[in-house]
């Protein structure tokens, strides 16, 4: 007897949810983390082992942390900019 293959769509939606809920909570969780975590979470719905799961897993490096945004440059025009990107003399 083969098994019910998994919903995707529902596995997707659960990661986005993950993903909305950790950046309203303000975690440092990336989408690949809340994609892998919400098919642990089906597979265990389905009967498979959390520890067999979890052992399974491989390891992750570790994550740099993220650098706080610095703003845009803005490039001030001078008279001898022209739209062509060409000085005028």
């Amino acid at each position: 007897m083969t098994p019910k293959p998994f919903d995707r769509a529902a596995i997707m939606r659960e990661a986005h949810k993950r993903y909305a809920d950790g950046l309203a909570l303000d975690l440092d969780w990336t989408f690949g983390q809340c994609l892998e975590a919400a098919w642990i979470a089906a597979k265990v719905r389905r009967g498979e082992s959390l520890e067999a799961l979890i052992k399974a897993r491989k390891p992750r490096p570790a994550r740099p942390a993220r650098a706080a945004k610095s703003p845009p440059s803005i490039r001030r025009k001078s008279a001898n900019d022209n739209q062509a990107g060409i000085a005028i003399n």
